[in-house]
């Protein structure tokens, strides 16, 4: 019982790890965020392609 509950533990956090996207509307950017980090791809139409990673504290 113990085994199952550790696994479940494990597998919970590295779900929580996993970057969720969402797309705003203006063009292409993307920002994938997830528990430890976030991260944002600028795609618009004002902006040249580039990217921006920024650590939450």
């Amino acid at each position: 019982m113990k085994r199952i509950k550790g696994i479940l533990i494990i597998l919970f956090c590295v779900i929580l790890l996993i970057p969720v996207p969402t797309w705003y509307k203006d063009g292409g950017t993307v920002k994938y965020t997830a528990i430890t980090y976030s991260e944002t791809t600028f795609n618009g139409y004002r902006l040249s392609s580039s990217s921006h990673i920024s650590i939450n504290n």
